[in-house]
């Protein structure tokens, strides 16, 4: 006897879709915002809004460089791979 919880098969999908760019879901604050945690864990002072106005759609080189400036060229970073 089939429990009344159980479902008929259903069809694979015919796509699948991944939002890669933002545009349904933007995640780039939620991205910074662990940055600001990671940042702050090896003695940065920086706030969530402050990394996400100072870091938001640069690269990674980018972003070294604007920590780079500024904390005056020593970046506080520990064992971050740079």
């Amino acid at each position: 006897m089939a429990k009344s919880t159980d479902h008929p098969p259903r069809p694979a999908p015919s796509f699948v879709l991944f939002d890669c760019d933002g545009v349904l879901v933007d995640s780039e604050p939620i991205a910074l915002g662990v940055v600001a945690a990671s940042l702050r864990e090896c003695g940065v002072d920086i706030s969530d809004d402050r990394c996400i106005r100072e870091f938001a759609g640069l690269s990674q080189e980018a972003s070294i460089r604007v920590l780079t400036d500024l904390f005056g060229g020593e970046i506080p970073l520990g064992g971050w791979p740079i």
